[in-house]
């Protein structure tokens, strides 16, 4: 005799949500303006939105001429993002930079004088790092 384990009201509803959740995120990339909508994302000021289309294209194979596109958003968020979503962006530059890394010299070039003049020592030691990538 089995016995059918017992899952609490909140499991179920996490369970179900996940679901949802992805659920969504399957739809969604299928919509014709998936990557105008990742890059506004991006390029808002709100965290949350930025830590989840980081999330979103972590793992999406994104080519050359996309990856062009949003890498000037990434770089901003992995130099001057708040600490959870530096790592989300540093984490997508180098998955997505492999075998693409002169896009990230490319577009790191005109921003290193920016990022100089702020004169911040936290952020002079994120650049270095993004460097030797």
């Amino acid at each position: 005799m089995t016995i059918k384990p017992i899952y609490s009201k909140e499991w179920i509803n996490v369970n179900e949500a996940d679901t949802k959740v992805r659920v969504s995120q399957f739809y969604f990339r299928k919509t014709n303006d998936l990557f105008e909508q990742i890059l506004f994302a991006l390029n808002n000021d709100d965290l949350a939105e930025q830590a989840t289309a980081l999330r979103f294209i972590r793992d999406e194979s994104l080519n050359e001429s996309e990856f062009k596109i949003l890498t000037p958003a990434i770089i901003n968020i992995a130099i001057n993002g708040n600490t959870d979503n530096l790592i989300l962006a540093r984490d997508r530059l180098i998955r997505g930079g492999f075998n693409r890394d002169y896009i990230i010299r490319e577009k790191l070039t005109p921003m290193f004088n920016d990022f100089l003049k702020t004169e911040n020592q936290y952020i002079y030691r994120i650049l270095a790092e993004l460097l030797f990538f």
